[in-house]
Formats: C-alpha cells, sequence, structure tokens
C-alpha cells in the first residue's frame, strides 16, 4: 500500500517470553516499515524472558542491523519496557506496537495521513479479541481512569500508537506498570499536546499467556494511580 508520505521511525516492541511470537511480529513487520519509511529501525526491548526470545532477536540481527536487542536483567514491568525503548529509538516517530503479534502493522497506514497534524496518533480495538472477563476489565478500568484522571480515551492501553518522539522532551514517564498508558494521556493532555484517535484491528493472541490481568499487576496499576492523582509523580 502506498502512503502520502513517509516517515522516519523507530518501532517499539516491548516483549516478555515471546519467544512463540517474536519472529513472526518482526518479520510481518519490515515490509510495512519498507513501505512508510526509507529510514527506519526496530527497538526490542526483552524485558527479562527466561525462554528464548534473546536469543531469537539476536539471530535476527545477524542478518538485518536495522533490529536492535535491549534487555533487562530482570522483568521490570510493561512500563518500564515502554520507558526503555522510547528512551533508545532515535528517529522523528515512534511506533508502539506488541510483540505478541496481536494488531496488523499494515494498521499503520490509517495513522499516516495524521501525522503532520497530530503529536500522537493512537490506537483503539474496535472489535477486541481478547475473552470476555478480559475486556470487562478494560471497560471498567477505562471508567476509572475517566473517573479520577478526567480522561476520555476510547481505549487507554491499547498497545499501538504513533508517537512524535520529541514529546518525550517535556513528558516524563514514571509508571513502571499498567498504568503507563494512563500516565501519557494524562500528561499528554496537561502538555496540549494534540491527539488523534484511530480504529484498529485486533487479533487473538496464538502463542503465549497475557500477564496484565494478574492480581500483581492489578495491584500495582492502583498503587500508582494514587500516586500520579495526588501528584507525586508530576
Amino acid at each position: 500500500m502506498e502512503v502520502p508520505f513517509k516517515i522516519k521511525v523507530s518501532m517499539c516492541l516491548p516483549a516478555f517470553n515471546e519467544e512463540e511470537n517474536i519472529k513472526k511480529a518482526i518479520d510481518d513487520s519490515v515490509p510495512v516499515l519498507n513501505a512508510v519509511s526509507d529510514d527506519w529501525e526496530i527497538v526490542v526491548v526483552d524485558d527479562g524472558s527466561h525462554d528464548g526470545t534473546n536469543n531469537i532477536v539476536k539471530e535476527i540481527i545477524e542478518s538485518d542491523k536495522r533490529v536492535r536487542l535491549i534487555r533487562h536483567n530482570k522483568n521490570r514491568g510493561y512500563g518500564q519496557a515502554l520507558i526503555t525503548g522510547f528512551a533508545a529509538s532515535r528517529k522523528e516517530w515512534i511506533w508502539l506496537s506488541a510483540s505478541d503479534s496481536q494488531f496488523n502493522p499494515e494498521e499503520i497506514f490509517k495513522m499516516i495521513p495524521f501525522v503532520k497534524d497530530y503529536d500522537a496518533v493512537v490506537g483503539y480495538r474496535y472489535d477486541r479479541a481478547d475473552p470476555s472477563y478480559r475486556r470487562l476489565y478494560a471497560k471498567l478500568y477505562n471508567g476509572l481512569i475517566q473517573l479520577v484522571l478526567g480522561l476520555k480515551i476510547k481505549d487507554i492501553n491499547c498497545g499501538f500508537k504513533l508517537i512524535k518522539r520529541d514529546v518525550f522532551d517535556k513528558i516524563k514517564l514514571c509508571s513502571l506498570g499498567a498504568l503507563i498508558d494512563a500516565e501519557f494521556f494524562y500528561k499528554l493532555k496537561r502538555h496540549y499536546f494534540s491527539l488523534k484517535e484511530v480504529a484498529v484491528e485486533h487479533k487473538p493472541r496464538e502463542f503465549g499467556s497475557q500477564t496484565g490481568g494478574n492480581l500483581k499487576v492489578v495491584i500495582g496499576m492502583f498503587i500508582e494511580l494514587l500516586k500520579l492523582r495526588v501528584g507525586i509523580k508530576g
């Protein structure tokens, strides 16, 4: 598919125990990156995986130096993986996607037309392909974030975003866990950055398991939300 113009882009792929998915996520993204950019990189952040994720990415790097790997020595959480990946990204735009291949990389074509007018173009899943309990959690969570932070975002935790890199010259993200997306939107609004929401396809996870709904993650999110609300994290 042709795009109206090309952008310089760093694709950020956070990964934790994604040995069954990471190669497909990268392989499927490369032709799309070639279509939207003449200057791109893929930054994989291995958040302390204890499977073969790290070795698989290293093998890919041997044949394509545009792929880079950053590895945490232990699992630090989704938020820290994003903070690490955003800081390491070197191109004008940062494209956040998922290592589990639940997003079709071609959905980025819907976002490119908006990059000249917005600082962040973010996806929302129009038909979320997750179990019913996760969809319920998401609905309750979105409602909580709207109540506490005053954010009206269609899909707070959608992991498919295109963000201008210099946004992070003014925004410092601190949440190490699941609150990272809400913190991002909260601070984006506070700094008057422009935002566009775009509907994106969401596919069922084929391999591996999700960790976002476990009790430890949920408790950590509530603690971080309290800190963000009272201003401890600016």
